[in-house]
């Protein structure tokens, strides 16, 4: 049963910024809680955090200390994650070196995509000495339509496959 109009309980209950407000702050909580855990779980840098007793002694020194070592844990992984892509791009041109010596480098359904030097990355243009292809003005093969029933069909209209005519059905919300 509602509170009656006017009361404070049924404005609390009907507000919309209230409900935001609740809803943001319980997700942002969540979010930054298991940001938190999953810091302190994955960091090997978690014996020089500061004590939690620091914080209200210290709160500025606390926190500087925190950033440092969230820079030490960013700095670590990012040098984790370089070095297993590396580890992977060793990987692939090996397989693509054994291939080439054993005669597979064309066979099978990886062809020879994989591990390509420089010289086999650089797009036609390069190697040919710079020069771009000249590409062909766009022509019509279309036997039906004729550029001139092309030219007369305006948006109530349209050719159809057979080349008639056709006037143009109205669209629902420009779908159908």
């Amino acid at each position: 049963m509602m509170p009656p109009e006017g009361s404070f309980m049924h404005w609390f209950l009907t507000d919309r910024k209230v409900h935001l407000y609740i809803t943001l702050t319980i997700l942002v909580g969540l979010t930054f809680s298991i940001w938190l855990q999953d810091f302190l779980t994955k960091t090997p840098y978690r014996d020089l955090l500061p004590p939690n007793s620091m914080l209200f002694s210290h709160p500025v020194t606390y926190f500087a200390r925190w950033a440092e070592v969230y820079q030490m844990h960013i700095a670590y992984t990012s040098a984790e994650t370089a070095e297993r892509r590396k580890q992977k791009m060793d990987d692939v041109a090996k397989r693509s070196e054994y291939r080439r010596a054993h005669g597979m480098e064309t066979e099978g359904i990886f062809g020879g995509w994989t591990a390509k030097s420089d010289a086999q990355e650089l797009d036609a243009t390069a190697r040919e000495g710079g020069q771009t292809a000249v590409v062909a003005p766009e022509v019509d093969a279309s036997p039906i339509a004729a550029p001139e029933a092309i030219a007369a069909a305006d948006d109530t209209t349209y050719v159809d496959f057979e080349g008639k005519k056709q006037p143009a059905k109205k669209k629902w919300l420009g779908i159908w």
